[in-house]
């Protein structure tokens, strides 16, 4: 349904009735057995031969379907072979994400658990020696690493498709109206939310001009609802290095908000903090560091004014406002708000999403810049231990932090481990098409800084050359220097702070 297939000419295999299990049973009962390399052949030869599996993972906040050791097997079969393998599950698992979603500030710490508990390490069979041959299979192929990476990143895709879905679904049942944009648009604006920290720049984009177009056909499209849609968009260009439409679209929507406040209309303040936020990234991103200070102190005394200053989004904010007092080398307000955004985090507790991951990699490389060593690869370790535990190490959003844990690792002279982490954000992005991005440009850099110190001085250069015409082309300049100052110094496009 969902992908448009002709149910009458869709065919699907059921394990149960590829595999009689209940001969197997009748076996055991009577004292036989049926060995394990067999079971395991024919088993393995069904899923080659149909090459497509669809995992019926249970409910989203506990896929049983990982839970079986011979479930586990079909994973491995299918991650070993090319299989396709999708997610799905019950249309009442899709209404009970959407109903915790919606209702909640859109953070979902239930949806970050349970991409956090799929580890297959913990699957059970009938037959325990069963469960002990699958997964030394495991352990031998792909590794439990992998196929937990495989796993989370499908869950990742469903509740991605399911917020969309959804997004689309009130767009087709509502019909036009003043009233209805904006109880919709306010629902959109957290499945947009969810797509920014999964870093799904496509679908946040195509999500975003879809609702301005809406918007305007009903004449809202000068609505502080508008103006989120129009930042969204405009964050999107930021990191596509489209720095001068990204300025018009935040210009744009700054001005709607301030139009809708001397109206008294009703302004979301947590979208309005994010918005400046945002904004001021692209602006410390550009060479305007300054400026980019003031849209951060808007962006704090929002947050703090509408009592959402000791939230994640609010240390975010904190975090950047650290960074960008340091570029422009004011590093005793840098410390200041690195310390405060730390008391946020430890106040919150678990903060296990990939945004919170960028906050601890901040931190860390605040933290090298100052010599302070353990605080920063304590950082750098939960970092990481957050990008494995819900699936975002090799992707885009995890680029970013394994570039600047890649560095903090290079700057305390442990040059295999940065090798590893530099390139792992660089395949990541290179498989993604990203590399032309500010996370590539930070990302190729740090890699050839960390070849450079290895000794491999003409990767280091090409690698080099690649950041620097990116950087010339875009006028986009670091918020973290993730190499020494003179490897970014090049004709047009110079240290600016």
């Amino acid at each position: 349904r969902n992908r448009g297939l002709d149910p009458k000419r869709t065919y699907v295999w059921i394990c149960a009735f590829c595999i009689n299990q209940h001969r197997v049973q009748e076996l055991q009962r009577s004292g036989g057995t049926v060995p394990f390399d067999d079971f395991a052949a024919e088993f393995g030869s069904r899923v080659k031969s149909i090459g497509h599996v669809l995992a019926l993972m249970g409910t989203w906040k506990a896929p049983k379907y990982i839970t079986r050791a011979w479930c586990i097997y079909e994973l491995y079969v299918a991650m070993s072979v090319g299989c396709t393998l999708d997610i799905i599950m019950p249309d009442r698992e899709s209404e009970s994400f959407l109903k915790a979603f919606i209702s909640g500030d859109g953070r979902l710490s239930a949806m970050w658990e349970a991409l956090e508990s799929a580890d297959v390490r913990k699957a059970e069979a009938s037959i325990p020696s069963d469960k002990d041959h699958i997964l030394q299979l495991v352990e031998q192929g792909p590794g439990f690493g992998a196929l937990n990476q495989m796993v989370r990143k499908k869950l990742q895709v469903w509740f991605c498709d399911v917020a969309e879905r959804e997004a689309k679904n009130w767009q087709d049942k509502h019909k036009q109206c003043q009233t209805t944009c904006r109880q919709a648009g306010e629902i959109t604006l957290k499945i947009g939310r969810l797509l920014l920290e999964f870093f799904e720049l496509d679908r946040l984009e195509n999500l975003s001009q879809d609702w301005l177009d809406r918007l305007a056909q009903v004449g809202c499209d000068k609505s502080p609802i508008a103006a989120s849609f129009l930042a969204f968009r405009a964050h999107v260009h930021v990191w596509r290095g489209k720095f001068e439409s990204a300025g018009r679209g935040f210009s744009e929507a700054y001005s709607i908000i301030l139009r809708a406040k001397d109206t008294k209309e009703e302004v979301h303040e947590r979208s309005f903090a994010m918005l400046l936020w945002l904004w001021a990234t692209m602006l410390a991103s550009s060479g305007h560091a300054e400026e980019g200070l003031v849209k951060l102190e808007e962006a704090c005394r929002i947050f703090d004014e509408s009592g959402l200053g000791e939230t994640q989004d609010a240390a975010g904010a904190i975090v950047i406002r650290a960074l960008v007092h340091a570029k422009v080398g004011q590093d005793d307000l840098a410390d200041f708000y690195i310390r405060r955004a730390e008391e946020i985090l430890t106040k919150l507790g678990k903060v296990r999403t990939p945004s919170g991951a960028h906050m601890l990699t901040s931190m860390a490389y605040m933290h090298i810049t100052r010599g302070d060593v353990d605080e920063a690869l304590e950082k750098c370790d939960r970092a990481e231990e957050i990008l494995v535990d819900t699936g975002f190490l090799h992707s885009v959003v995890g680029s970013r932090c394994c570039s600047v844990i890649g560095w903090v690792k290079a700057q305390t002279g442990d040059l295999q481990q940065a090798l590893s982490m530099c390139s792992i954000a660089y395949a990541s992005l290179a498989s993604a098409g990203r590399l032309e991005t500010l996370f590539g440009m930070d990302s190729i850099m740090a890699l050839a800084y960390v070849k450079h110190r290895l000794g491999d001085f003409e990767c280091a250069q090409a690698l080099r050359r690649q950041a620097l015409e990116y950087g010339a082309k875009t006028g986009a300049t670091p918020i973290r220097w993730l190499a020494p100052h003179d490897f970014y110094d090049n004709e047009g496009w110079g240290r600016v702070g």
